[in-house]
């Protein structure tokens, strides 16, 4: 499958807190990254998934940041007053969670 250099602008990496933590911004899905560990992810804009610190002190302060930074745009965050944040206990549910969004964003529902 080849990808069009059109669907690639559309993709946008930014680093949020140090240069291993990374924020990528595709149309209606935005991925934070620790490392190369997914550590929170929103779908169209609505309630910010998180999952709790299971690694390492850096990538907590990396998770930390995100969660302190949402009443400003540091993090690439919106106002709290305009979404909800999620934070989920387990890799295992955090993971399922992004599947499940993921289907719909891929399946237009």
């Amino acid at each position: 499958m080849e990808i069009s250099k059109t669907k690639l602008d559309r993709i946008k990496l930014e680093q949020y807190y140090g240069e291993n933590a990374v924020k990528m911004s595709l149309p209606n899905l935005e991925i934070w990254f620790s490392y190369k560990v997914v550590v929170a992810f929103r779908f169209f804009g609505d309630t910010l998934y998180i999952v709790k610190n299971h690694w390492t002190r850096t990538t907590g302060k990396h998770i930390n940041f995100i969660k302190n930074n949402l009443e400003y745009d540091n993090a690439g965050l919106t106002p709290s007053s305009q979404y909800s944040m999620y934070e989920v206990e387990s890799e295992t549910e955090f993971a399922l969670i992004f599947d499940l969004h993921w289907r719909k964003l891929i399946n237009g529902n």
